[in-house]
């Protein structure tokens, strides 16, 4: 595994394009959650945007946003409304834990078929959620 993090294609990969040549594609991404786009210098693709938010990104989201307002609750009362701004790099490297930070803002967390892909969203009861819905512009 060291071998492929240390491994330096991304200038040669650079020169191949800058000639016009064929650069082998691969995933983008944080390599400590996907292993996969080691070594760099691939020419990256994104996301089947079926595929995210993935499990592990939604369960990370619901800390992440439970943290945030107990925070903002400590200050009196939750907020109405919260601004994001999703980038797709971020989305990218956490397979679409801002994505699903937003989702669990609004109290639906996604459904994942058989194939781990996301089709469709579940409202959690509000008794289940134990705070209001928050609005994400």
């Amino acid at each position: 595994a060291l071998g492929l993090i240390v491994k330096n294609n991304e200038l040669p990969a650079l020169i191949k394009a800058l000639d016009g040549e064929f650069i082998e594609p691969g995933p983008g991404g944080d390599p400590i959650r996907n292993p996969d786009v080691l070594p760099t210098g691939k020419n990256m693709h994104a996301l089947d945007p079926n595929s995210i938010p993935t499990k592990a990104a939604v369960d990370m989201a619901f800390i992440v946003v439970d943290r945030l307002l107990e925070g903002l609750a400590k200050q009196g009362e939750y907020p109405e409304s919260i601004a994001f701004t999703l980038w797709g790099t971020d989305n990218i490297k956490t397979y679409g834990e801002s994505l699903a930070q937003v989702l669990a803002l609004v109290g639906v967390k996604p459904v994942l078929d058989s194939l781990g892909r996301v089709n469709k969203v579940e409202l959690i009861p509000l008794e289940k959620l134990g705070r209001p819905r928050i609005d994400v512009v």
